[in-house]
């Protein structure tokens, strides 16, 4: 394999004549590799060569950071937490602390440790002064990775950085889009942009210019997704007298790639719209990149045959691993990128020479971004074997490839410089963008991670070089077949002893979504069945009784029977008789019983959704939990007492006939899990469902007798409340599990003193939000807990404590309201819904609390109820609450958010504990 030159100047005209060798001349895949690896070494020796003092300077920093863990975790904890704070004292106190977790950074110039120590002695002496010097130390370390976002600044900073061949692409960083309102000064920026003289190509993700994008809400998101892009890509085209500009649209994540690919080919696909060139950027770490890659092509391949403009593609290798791990992790869904880096590098490989063809390039014109020299030689060599001229340009990021685009120069190759613009003033914005390039530059397997002092032939350039030849090999054997694939009707039971929570349904994947949607259709048009009483293993129908569907105001989706007290009398005694036919049977057997349960909940998990939406008014995504959750009980419950059993000097036997009083919120989960766990013990079980939601109940319970609980062993009585009372009173019955109002918990000690009760009752549950919060994780949290299933969780945050930095925070504030303004209000059978109705129309407490103010109180966001559906109400945030006043303290089942300012933290704490009740709370600060 040849040398690169001990000469650095001699390195371009090497690369020149090795690329001239393989010029329209047969080469193999062998002569490929080692072309490609004879070329990287020009280039490192070019890119060295190329170094102005500035940045060797940095670059040589950098190499010391990469050899100090200390150093690295302490410049991503400073640039994630620093920017976002409002005060000196603020910054210092965080910074100090960072300080104190990590260490002083031994391999930083003395100099800077000093400065360190200054801040650690006198910080909190002058701390707006110190302050504002780590301010600025990290805007002047950030300047490099980012270009004013002030307009006038912004353009001369993108005029300096064009030249010949060289273009620049904007991207305009901001807060998070979680409301409409941020959305569309997010649009507003990005036509600003498009407005400017010196930009002629900008980056947008779908998810900056749409807030609250729902997969499962395909249709409307859809929709939405492409009335904005039509908006820019008119800016884009402008009126014909100048140049069209470009638009790339940037993958935020793994859910966004086929929305934003639909979205894409949809509205370029309209005929306003053939003579534009706009771009789309594809992540290689996804394998499904790979199907879009080819529908893309074949897709502009037609659209030029008919005389359309191509299109502009970029190919990444991915920059979101960490949130893609976060939310794979979360939802136990499978990672869907490749699991190394060498599959990555084989995957971008791959697609870069799918793209690398005279035929395809006459379509889709190409962007390589890539700062491994080993990728790019890889690219130089094809792009010269093929003679491909033109159509194809290397990406590199702004303030990381100053030295690589002027070899790039050197050999007449295209550039465009990624370049994200943020105002001083909202450097907090650009917190995720620093960090993943700090990330990506202390990474141990990426090429940035050594090439900062990188020398030909050492130990960091061969581990790169055979991490190229080891991806290369991949290449032969790779599989573009997509890591997550659709489990319906093929979900495998866990292994018995190996508990694992049962995953969501991932309705990124569209035989999800479809297989949803035709289970909601067969829901809503089934006749209203006539629903039957399960006493003393027969099925009874009495006179039937109208149900509803919160959604659909006069429309009787089924009917039920409600027992009579001879049925409650009769249920007793059919419960007492079989405490020894249930009791006998093995505890093995038992367990494995309830897991023929959990694969039946499984199997109809479809139904379930469908008839949580309509029985309970759920979201589909909330009921979809629910099923996941009913099926992690009969699993754990199985589990556990298979466990306990062998324990020695543990001895178990059952209690007798139990009685589960689920609530209407939960009506899937809470019962069966009630059921299941004394079940599994041998204790027989007689269920009554809230009448609200009878219809769920007994669906569940149908399902469980057709698993093999036997008939006896688990009843079903749907009573009214003054029939039902016999069953608390009575000594047959031997345990209450109760989940419901506090005030019904203590009815039932009333009723009888000596009852075993296992109650879950009501919640008045806190989220206190420091001003060292992270403001968009913040508010994300509160808006979907505080609204989600519309507030009807007793573990909704029902306050929120602010302490008054942040409360007069009037960015904060109006994200908060733009977020939960935003929230999408309506019927659960409308996907794109986030607030679903509640159960029965206000009264009480919820009425007063929707529609009255205490003095000092105002709306920060005033609910509205829907005029064709008295249950139905929009978000409320009630502000200047008073601590010890009724909203303070009382339980709202509703959505209905009180907001408290306290002094400081102890005084939040404080008021959360003052309420009556104790069951969840929230914390958002940076410690």
């Amino acid at each position: 394999m040849a040398r690169a030159p001990v000469n650095g100047s001699d390195a371009l005209k090497h690369a020149r004549g090795v690329l001239d060798t393989v010029a329209g001349r047969p080469l193999t895949d062998a002569g490929l590799s080692r072309t490609s690896t004879e070329i990287a070494g020009y280039l490192l020796m070019m890119t060295q060569g190329h170094e102005t003092p500035d940045e060797g300077a940095r670059h040589a920093e950098l190499a010391r950071m990469m050899g100090d863990k200390a150093w690295q975790l302490f410049s991503t904890l400073l640039t994630d937490r620093v920017p976002r704070l409002k005060t000196g004292r603020d910054v210092v106190i965080q910074a100090t602390h960072v300080l104190d977790q990590t260490g002083m950074p031994q391999a930083m110039k003395p100099w800077d440790r000093f400065q360190l120590r200054l801040m650690h002695i006198f910080g909190s002496v002058v701390p707006g002064l110190v302050g504002a010097g780590v301010r600025q130390r990290i805007r002047k370390e950030a300047l490099p990775f980012l270009i004013p976002g002030e307009p006038e600044a912004l353009s001369a900073a993108v005029a300096a950085m064009k030249g010949p061949g060289v273009r620049v692409n904007v991207n305009k960083l901001g807060e998070e889009v979680l409301g409409h309102d941020e959305a569309e000064r997010h649009m507003r920026a990005y036509l600003d942009l498009l407005a400017m003289p010196e930009v002629d190509t900008i980056s947008v993700k779908v998810s900056s210019i749409c807030a609250q994008l729902d997969v499962l809400a395909w249709d409307d998101s859809l929709a939405r997704v492409c009335a904005a892009l039509e908006r820019l890509y008119q800016a884009a085209q402008g009126d014909g007298t100048s140049a069209s500009k470009l638009v790339m649209l940037d993958m935020e994540a793994y859910r966004d790639l086929e929305l934003t690919y639909c979205a894409f080919t949809e509205v370029l696909g309209r005929d306003a719209f053939q003579g534009l060139t706009a771009g789309i950027v594809l992540q290689a770490y996804l394998p499904d990149s790979h199907e879009v890659q080819e529908a893309l092509i074949a897709w502009a391949k037609a659209r030029v045959a008919s005389g359309g403009a191509p299109i502009q593609m970029r190919l990444v290798k991915g920059a979101n691993l960490a949130l893609e791990r976060v939310e794979s992790s979360l939802q136990d869904w499978p990672l869907p990128i490749y699991e190394s880096k060498p599959l990555v590098d084989a995957s971008f490989k791959t697609m870069v020479a799918r793209g690398l063809h005279d035929e395809v390039l006459s379509a889709v014109h190409l962007g390589i971004a890539s700062h491994n020299l080993f990728d790019v030689a890889h690219a130089l060599t094809l792009i010269s074997h093929r003679g491909l001229e033109g159509a194809v340009h290397f990406e590199v990021l702004a303030g990381m490839a100053g030295p690589l685009t002027r070899a790039l120069r050197d050999l007449d190759q295209d550039i465009l410089v990624y370049s994200p613009a943020v105002a001083e003033d909202h450097l907090h914005s650009a917190v995720a963008y620093l960090v993943r390039r700090l990330d990506e530059n202390t990474a141990e397997e990426n090429f940035l991670r050594h090439s900062f002092d990188m020398v030909f032939g050492d130990a960091a350039w061969e581990m790169q070089q055979q991490g190229y030849l080891e991806s290369r090999r991949l290449q032969a054997t790779l599989s573009t077949a997509p890591k997550r694939s659709c489990r319906v009707g093929r979900d495998p039971a866990p292994e018995p002893g190996h508990f694992r929570n049962e995953a969501d349904t991932d309705f990124t994947l569209r035989a999800h979504r479809e297989w949803l949607q035709a289970c909601l259709d067969h829901e809503r048009a089934q006749p209203a069945p006539h629903l039957p009483l399960s006493i003393a293993g027969e099925t009874i129908q009495r006179a039937p009784v109208d149900g509803f569907d919160p959604s659909r105001p006069g429309v009787v989706p089924y009917r039920l029977s409600l027992a009579t007290p001879e049925d409650v009398q009769r249920a007793m005694e059919g419960g007492v008789a079989a405490e020894s036919t249930w009791g006998a049977v093995p505890l093995h057997e038992r367990a494995q019983i309830l897991r023929r349960v959990a694969h039946a909940l499984r199997v109809e998990r479809g139904s379930l959704i469908a008839g949580l939406v309509m029985d309970g008014g759920k979201a589909v995504s909330d009921a979809d939990a629910e099923v996941s959750e009913a099926i992690d009980f009969a699993t754990y419950y199985a589990d556990s007492a298979e466990r306990w059993a062998q324990e020695e000097g543990l001895s178990m036997s059952p209690r007798g006939l139990t009685l589960i009083t689920p609530p209407w919120n939960f009506p899937l989960a809470i019962p069966l899990g009630g059921a299941f766990a004394a079940l599994v013990m041998g204790n027989p079980v007689i269920l009554k469902p809230a009448r609200e939601t009878a219809y769920i109940a007994t669906t569940a319970v149908a399902l469980c007798h057709d698993a093999g609980i036997p008939p006896e062993a688990l009843q079903l009585l749907v009573a009214d409340d003054e029939v039902a009372t016999a069953l608390i009173v009575s000594p047959q019955v031997k345990t209450v599990v109760l989940t419901g109002g506090t005030d019904t918990a203590r009815l039932f000690k009333r009723l009888r003193p000596d009852l075993y009760l296992l109650a879950e009752t009501g919640g008045k549950n806190a989220t206190i939000v420091s001003r060292f919060a992270d403001r968009d994780l913040a508010v994300n949290a509160i808006v979907q807990s505080a609204f989600g299933h519309a507030g009807q969780k007793c573990s909704a945050t029902s306050l929120l404590i602010l302490t008054q930095a942040l409360a007069s925070d009037k960015t904060f504030v109006a994200q908060l309201i733009d977020a939960a303004r935003s929230l999408k209000v309506g019927s659960a059978w409308d996907l794109a819904s986030r607030v679903t109705p509640l159960i029965h129309p206000p009264e009480g407490a919820l009425k007063q609390g929707i529609s009255e103010l205490a003095p000092g109180e105002h709306w920060w966001l005033e609910p509205k109820v829907d005029p064709d559906n008295p249950r139905l109400y929009s978000p409320g945030i009630k502000a200047g609450v008073a601590p010890g006043s009724f909203s303070h303290t009382t339980e709202f089942f509703g959505p209905l958010l009180s907001v408290l300012v306290a002094k400081d933290l102890d005084q939040a704490i404080a008021w959360a504990n003052e309420t009556p009740y104790g069951l969840t709370a929230g914390f958002h600060s940076l410690d």
